[in-house]
């Protein structure tokens, strides 16, 4: 989330992917990488992330609030 907030996009997308690989789904993680594809006008990454918060949890609204937003 540093890097994020440091608006370096590239690296905050990184870092989120790297968490992810051992905490598959975290929901945190796949949020922020969302917000951070979504900060870099890459809706179509952001959706599918935002997809997969909604397969670990169809209940999300975070993840309907933020899919929402990338279309």
């Amino acid at each position: 989330m540093y890097a994020r907030k440091k608006q370096d996009l590239e690296m905050a997308i990184q870092y989120f992917n790297k968490a992810l690989e051992y905490i598959p789904n975290n929901l945190f993680y796949l949020e922020d990488l969302g917000v951070s594809y979504g900060f870099k006008s890459d809706f179509e990454s952001a959706i599918e992330v935002f997809e997969k918060m909604l397969e670990t949890d169809p209940n999300s609204a975070s993840a309907l609030r933020n899919l929402s937003i990338s279309y």
